[in-house]
């Protein structure tokens, strides 16, 4: 299982939107709790910030139309 860290952004969306893949992100992604504030993934909606996390070769989880993915 991946922790993955949520920032206020992609809680917000997590929480108010209808997200097209969450029954299958197991098999899309693999086994993922959702945490504030540590973990290994960073689950953010910032541009600013994924740039950063990006330079420190960590990956990010992002919501892309609608759907939750993925980012190396």
């Amino acid at each position: 299982m991946v922790e993955v860290i949520c920032d206020t952004n992609f809680l917000i969306h997590l929480a108010t939107r209808r997200i097209k893949n969450i029954d299958n992100l197991d098999t899309e992604i693999g086994s993922i709790y959702f945490t504030v504030p540590e973990g290994s993934i960073i689950g953010t909606m910032d541009k600013d910030l994924k740039n950063k996390i990006k330079k420190l070769d960590s990956s990010i989880l992002s919501i892309h139309n609608d759907k939750i993915v993925l980012e190396s």
